[in-house]
């Protein structure tokens, strides 16, 4: 019977608490950018072709299952309005409710 040595079982503790904290970023960053986009009056298509992106990854963004590129943030910032420091404090506050 083979037994994991203690180090790789912190390994994937630590990598698993960082994954889960990936997804709960990239969640809130969706629920952020579905809110704006609404707020903006605009459909995920509208919102896709003003940026210059596909619909079905605005899609995969507000579901968070994918996260941005910086340049995509800065984009999407600009197609809504939203100063993205702003945008990032609100997904802070979010994070640290």
């Amino acid at each position: 019977m083979y037994i994991k040595p203690l180090q790789c079982l912190k390994l994937e503790v630590l990598v698993a608490d960082r994954m889960e904290t990936l997804s709960r970023l990239n969640i809130v960053f969706g629920e952020q950018l579905r809110s704006a986009r609404k707020t903006a009056h605009l459909t995920q298509e509208e919102l896709a072709f003003r940026a210059g992106l596909d619909r079905t990854y605005i899609s995969l963004l507000e579901r968070g299952i994918k996260s941005p590129t910086l340049t995509t943030f800065f984009q999407l910032c600009q197609v809504l309005d939203q100063k993205p420091d702003i945008f990032i404090a609100c997904i802070y506050a979010q994070l640290t409710q």
